[in-house]
C-alpha cells in the first residue's frame, strides 16, 4: 500500500490533462530522482512510523542497489536498515552523502563534554553523530 501511495504521488497523474494536451496547473509533477529516496523514506516513517520501523533488528531493504532508501532510513531517521541485493554491487555514497557525513561529523565535535552534561538534546546529538 505504502509503495503504491508513492507510486501515485510521484507520477503525473493523466486526469490532469487539458483537452489541448498540456497539463493542467493542480497535477502532481514528478518527484526529483535525487529526493525519491528521501521522500519515500518519509512516508514510511509517516504511514508506520518510528517505533514500528526501529522495532527488533529495523527494517530489510531487499533489492537496495546502492542503498540509497537505507541511508536516509539509518541518517536521517535513526531506523537501523540491512540490504540485500543479489547484484552485489554494494552501497555507493554519493556526494550529498558525503557532504551529510562531514557536516554530521563536524557538528559533533562542536559538542563539548560540558554541554552534553547539562543538555539532554546535546547528549542525544553527540549519540547520535558520535560514529561520524
Amino acid at each position: 500500500a505504502a509503495a503504491a501511495a508513492v507510486a501515485a504521488a510521484t507520477e503525473t497523474n493523466i486526469n490532469d490533462v487539458n483537452e489541448k494536451g498540456t497539463k493542467a496547473a493542480n497535477c502532481w509533477h514528478r518527484v526529483k530522482k535525487d529526493n525519491r529516496a528521501s521522500s519515500f523514506a518519509a512516508l514510511l516513517v509517516r504511514e508506520f512510523g518510528l517505533d514500528r520501523l526501529r522495532h527488533g533488528t529495523g527494517v530489510v531493504d531487499v533489492a537496495g542497489g546502492s542503498g540509497e532508501l537505507s541511508f536516509e532510513l539509518a541518517l536521517r531517521w535513526g531506523v537501523p536498515c540491512t540490504i540485500i541485493d543479489p547484484r552485489g554491487q554494494g552501497v555507493h555514497l554519493t556526494s550529498r552523502h558525503k557532504r551529510l557525513l562531514a557536516s554530521r561529523a563536524a557538528n559533533a565535535a562542536l559538542i563539548t563534554p560540558a554541554w552534553a552534561a547539562v543538555s539532554p538534546l546535546a547528549r542525544q546529538l553527540a549519540h547520535e553523530w558520535g560514529g561520524f
